[in-house]
């Protein structure tokens, strides 16, 4: 049976991950994309080494070196790409896109770990399709198909639907890591890992240590929500399906959009909240099935 703590651990998550969204967002603006990519590990590994001195070693099975080392490659791509979209475009257009990953979840899932979709999953789908067509419909004055066609011409919302996409592999590969290990020994190594193997990429931004000091504060913060809310979803999907809590993490895109609006003034915040509910909507059909 479920233990039902998992919820608790994924809605953590969902609103942790909002707000490392909003950080990165500000980040952008002063520090160059490769380097935040970089640092969110690095000024998380102290967070998550606190951690790991009050769990048991667990016994690591021979499948999590080749799944870690899968992950650490996979997500090189995968997290570039949503730094990158962040800086492009609006958080409340890029952050949304993201709940496409239970979607995707439902046809990586059942390759990766033999979950097969039901009726209900196709609502969601559908629900979830709604969503996106409002998060555009400023754009309805250009045609009925112009907020689809404004997905694409949008950059970062494209970048972020590619993410949607690599995240809903990682996601896979990550449970067998965790379930090969233990959630707190899989974070800390992949986050000691990650920026080693992306540390010549990195260096080609040629970042002054002086640009560092001066926001050093705000990369401390960086890594303490970064690894809070990593921690919260490898707990949570030890302890239920990876399309459960996906679908939760998602589920706080609504916190994302609320947060452009508070943050950074952004616009149209109505219409693409309702878009959001739909996406949510979605998302808990998924959930469902």
């Amino acid at each position: 049976m479920m233990d039902n703590s998992w919820f608790l651990f994924a809605i953590g998550c969902s609103f942790f991950n909002a707000l490392h969204g909003v950080i990165i967002k500000k980040l952008t603006r002063i520090l160059p994309s490769r380097f935040i990519v970089w640092a969110m590990f690095v000024f998380a590994i102290p967070f998550i080494a606190l951690i790991i001195v009050f769990v048991d070693m667990p016994q690591v099975k021979p499948i999590f070196w080749v799944a870690l080392f899968s992950v650490v490659l996979i997500n090189a791509l995968g997290i570039t790409l949503y730094v990158k979209a962040l800086n492009l475009s609006p958080l409340s257009l890029t952050i949304p896109f993201l709940a496409f990953t239970p979607l995707f979840l439902i046809f990586t899932s059942n390759l990766m770990l033999g979950e097969l979709p039901s009726k209900l999953g196709i609502f969601g789908i559908i629900s979830i399709v709604i969503g996106g067509y409002f998060i555009n419909i400023e754009h309805i004055k250009k045609g009925f198909f112009a907020p689809f066609k404004n997905i694409y011409r949008e950059k970062g919302s494209l970048l972020m639907l590619i993410v949607a996409f690599i995240w809903s592999v990682t996601a896979n590969i990550e449970k067998i890591c965790v379930q090969a290990s233990s959630p707190v020994f899989y974070i800390l190594l992949f986050h000691i890992i990650f920026p080693i193997v992306y540390l010549p990429i990195m260096l080609k931004t040629g970042i002054k240590v002086s640009k560092i000091k001066g926001n050093i504060k705000m990369l401390i913060l960086l890594g303490l929500v970064e690894a809070v809310f990593i921690i919260f979803q490898m707990f949570a999907i030890q302890l239920a399906y990876v399309s459960y809590v996906i679908a939760i993490k998602r589920a706080g895109l609504v916190f994302s959009i609320i947060f452009g609006l508070l943050f950074f003034k952004e616009k149209n915040i109505l219409l693409r909240l309702a878009g959001a509910l739909f996406i949510v909507l979605g998302v808990f059909f998924i959930v469902m099935r």
